[in-house]
């Protein structure tokens, strides 16, 4: 579980102001320690010292702080009472905005992947890796409806997440318009789409919008958007995975960008 706080981050030889998720309850804690992330401190309830003996071993060998907090300390951080007396506080990777007036290179993307009410933290993951192996620019996510980035995030992302831009933004929608009047043509994917997907000529600069598996795009994102596409398949299931269904999709953004060359 994760709960999202300040803190300050060294990114590029340089300060800048980030933001930071509290890991808590063992597995949480567990798998941080095991994955190559950022802790900034670990976090263990004054009274099960014993209990997490290990884990605070684990944590001091790697250098990292840990501090000793009674049940209400470690309850505020976390944002919950069910941390389990533990949880670690992990720095996000410098890619990760979450203030969209952060990021400012809108402009020089030629591929821009949109996910509208993606919670899944493994699709998530996946897709980011898929994106940038495919050659998108920038990922974004709208603040509400959406998976936020956490070690289980980072993990499926096979480290993609450090590479690729990751924006959040307030209204997915009105990004949406703005990027249209920058020139981008907007295609959403749809299961239902008019148009199939290997008969798109795509226009760049392109932005995918791809919606959760259980709802698709919500309504306002899906008139927002010039063209909706679907992926041809025998029908015999309801639908592809969205992790998979977005690699497709971004395959044959790819060909058309690179002539499936690079």
């Amino acid at each position: 579980m994760v709960q999202v706080s300040q803190c300050f981050l060294q990114a590029n030889a340089r300060l800048n102001e980030g933001v930071c998720v509290f890991v808590y309850g063992r597995n949480s804690v567990e798998e941080a320690l095991s994955e190559r992330l950022s802790i900034q401190r670990l976090v263990v309830e004054a009274s099960k010292k014993g209990k997490y003996a290990t884990l605070v071993a684990q944590a001091r060998q790697k250098g990292i702080v840990v501090e000793f907090l009674s049940e209400r300390e470690i309850s505020r951080l976390a944002g919950t009472q069910k941390h389990q007396g533990i949880a670690a506080e992990i720095a996000l990777p410098p890619t990760v905005y979450e203030e969209e007036e952060r990021f400012s290179d809108w402009e020089k993307a030629r591929v821009i992947l949109m996910l509208d009410g993606l919670t899944d933290t493994g699709n998530v993951g996946a897709i980011l890796r898929s994106a940038l192996l495919f050659g998108v620019d920038v990922v974004v996510l709208p603040e509400d409806h959406s998976a936020r980035i956490t070690p289980q995030v980072i993990r499926a992302s096979a480290g993609a997440l450090y590479r690729l831009p990751v924006v959040y933004v307030r209204n997915i929608v009105r990004t949406t318009e703005r990027l249209k009047e920058m020139g981008f043509r907007v295609y959403g994917l749809d299961m239902h789409g008019e148009r199939i997907l290997g008969g798109v000529d795509f226009v760049f600069p392109v932005c995918l919008v791809v919606g959760s598996e259980d709802k698709g795009m919500r309504r306002m994102m899906r008139r927002a958007c010039d063209d909706m596409v679907r992926i041809p398949t025998t029908g015999k299931l309801d639908s592809l995975n969205a992790s998979v269904a977005t690699a497709v999709c971004l395959w044959e953004v790819y060909k058309h960008r690179y002539g499936g060359q690079v």
